[in-house]
C-alpha cells in the first residue's frame, strides 16, 4: 500500500508535516508532493467512519432517496453484540432503510428489497468529507483526525497557519496553493 496511490482522491484534505508539525490543505498533486508523501514526511488527516455525524447521515440519505429525511424518520445505532454483521447506523423512514456500517459499507433497501443507488456518488461523497475509505489510518499512512487534541499537537502546529510560511528547519516542503506542510 503506497500513499501516493491515494493522494489524488483526497485533494483538499488536510495534511500534516511530520517534522515541521505544520498543516496545509492538499491542493496540488505532482511528482514533488508524491516524493514527500512517499518519504513519510506528510500524513493525510482523515476521519474514521466512527466520526460520522447525524447531520451527515441525513445529508447522505437525502442524496440517495427521492424524498427528504424528516422528523418522523428514525436513526438507530446497532452494535455488533446485537447482530452478526458489523456495527452500523440505520436510518429508517417507513419501509426505506439506509445502513452505514463502521467499515464504510453503505446499503439501502425498500421494503426489504435492495434499493438501487449510485454507489459511485456515495464514494465521492465520503471522499469529499475526508473519510478513510481505504484503511490508510490502520496502515499508518494517515492520521485519525479525531485523535488530534490541542495539547497533543506538535510544536508550531496550528491549523490554517501555514500561508506563505518558510520552513526553517530544513525539512522537505509540501507546496500547496495556500502554504507549506
Amino acid at each position: 500500500m503506497k500513499i501516493e496511490n491515494y493522494l489524488h482522491l483526497y485533494k483538499g484534505c488536510l495534511v500534516l508535516g511530520i517534522k515541521s508539525g505544520e498543516i496545509a490543505p492538499l491542493n496540488i498533486i505532482d511528482e514533488k508532493v508524491e516524493a514527500i508523501a512517499y518519504s513519510g514526511q506528510i500524513k493525510l488527516l482523515l476521519r474514521p467512519f466512527s466520526d460520522l455525524q447525524k447531520e451527515e447521515m441525513i445529508e447522505l440519505w437525502n442524496s440517495i432517496f427521492w424524498y427528504k429525511f424528516t422528523a418522523n424518520c428514525r436513526v438507530q445505532r446497532i452494535d455488533k453484540n446485537t447482530t452478526s454483521s458489523d456495527p452500523r447506523w440505520v436510518l429508517m423512514a417507513g419501509v426505506e432503510r439506509l445502513g452505514i456500517e463502521d467499515n464504510g459499507t453503505v446499503w439501502a433497501d425498500c421494503d426489504l428489497s435492495h434499493y438501487k443507488h449510485n454507489q459511485h456518488e456515495v464514494t465521492r461523497w465520503f471522499l469529499s468529507k475526508h473519510f478513510d475509505l481505504f484503511g490508510l489510518i490502520k496502515a499508518e499512512l494517515a492520521i485519525d483526525k479525531t485523535t488530534l487534541q490541542q495539547n497533543d499537537r506538535p510544536n508550531g502546529f496550528a491549523e490554517g497557519s501555514v500561508g506563505a510560511n518558510t520552513n526553517t528547519q530544513g525539512d522537505a516542503k509540501l507546496e500547496t496553493s495556500s502554504g507549506i506542510a
